[in-house]
């Protein structure tokens, strides 16, 4: 009929498919099983385990290393002032700032706006897993 109420499928039609045929019960699991159980146990127990980060270094011939330089001065900079240092595009320095240095570093950069109306940013604390490898030679 055009309303299409009345097709069967044959349960091979279900198989070709890969869905269940109809009245057929899935397979139930039970925990019964004290192998299956310390298994999932086990598992478990990974998810909620955090992982530990190994120690962030960077090189001191870096454009990264010369981007913390010029934040660790006690005047801070500018984000044009870091354009022109590395020769970056207005929206990798940010990047810069908020993903590798915020982020993957840890640093704490703090910003503030100066009487030019030009916003400076300045690194608050240095983590000592962010040492450069000139600094630790």
């Amino acid at each position: 009929t055009p309303d299409g109420d009345d097709w069967v499928v044959a349960a091979e039609g279900y198989d070709a498919l890969g869905l269940p045929r109809p009245g057929a019960l899935p397979p139930t699991i039970t925990l019964d099983d004290p192998e299956l159980e310390a298994d999932v146990t086990k598992a478990e127990a990974s998810w909620q385990t955090p992982r530990q980060h190994k120690p962030v270094r960077t090189r001191a011939d870096s454009k990264q290393a010369l981007v913390i330089g010029l934040l660790q001065r006690p005047e801070g900079a500018t984000i044009a002032q870091i354009m022109e240092a590395t020769g970056w595009q207005q929206h990798t320095v940010r990047g810069t700032l908020a993903g590798t240095l915020k982020k993957r570093l840890g640093l704490t950069i703090n910003s503030s706006k100066e009487a030019g109306g030009q916003r400076v940013y300045r690194i608050a604390a240095q983590p000592e897993s962010t040492v450069t490898d000139a600094e630790a030679a």
